[in-house]
């Protein structure tokens, strides 16, 4: 299976990082098999890194349709913790991420059309946040996150709720055994 990661916070891909969540692979990398991109918002700003994680994640995936694909843009949370989740900069982010999401998904729109690929695409966040910004409690507003998961070239997901958050690694690949090649 061809992989993709982009993101622009560098815990999940940076292999300096202590423990990156998403491993490096360097033979998998080598083989062509696996592909990631990350750039440091934290000091270039996410809002800037974003929309190069976007650009490049549209490309990449336009031209090699990998079979899964991870794709984090950063600005919504980092927006969050700053201003909170009910002033204008965390909607403005909002709006920015809702742009570059649509990017994508016509780039996946045309693999479909132009490949007759099946996908299933996932968005959700790593936690809630509270109303005022920030999180790291134990509270259900910052423990809460949600998934959305819509087909393109293909039905819809069909899955029970709630989802429970160990749970979603083992749907996801369940669901991608359901596809067609």
């Amino acid at each position: 299976m061809r992989t993709f990661a982009a993101a622009g916070w560098l815990p999940l891909l940076d292999p300096r990082s202590p423990a990156p969540i998403i491993r490096e692979r360097k033979m998998d990398q080598l083989a062509g098999r696996h592909v990631t991109f990350y750039k440091d918002g934290d000091t270039l700003g996410y809002e800037t890194v974003d929309a190069e994680v976007a650009a490049f994640a549209q490309n990449h995936i336009s031209l090699e349709g990998p079979e899964l694909n991870f794709v984090y843009f950063s600005q919504v949370d980092e927006f969050g913790h700053k201003y909170g989740a009910l002033d204008d900069p965390y909607f403005d982010a909002l709006g920015r991420v809702d742009q570059l999401v649509k990017n994508l998904h016509e780039v996946i729109e045309d693999r479909v059309k132009n490949f007759g690929e099946e996908w299933i695409v996932l968005i959700t966040t790593d936690h809630g946040h509270l109303d005022e910004g920030g999180h790291g409690g134990d509270s259900d507003q910052e423990r809460s996150s949600f998934l959305i998961a819509y087909g393109v070239g293909r039905e819809n997901p069909q899955w029970e709720a709630p989802i429970a958050q160990h749970q979603i690694s083992q749907i996801i690949l369940h669901s991608m055994s359901t596809l067609t090649t």
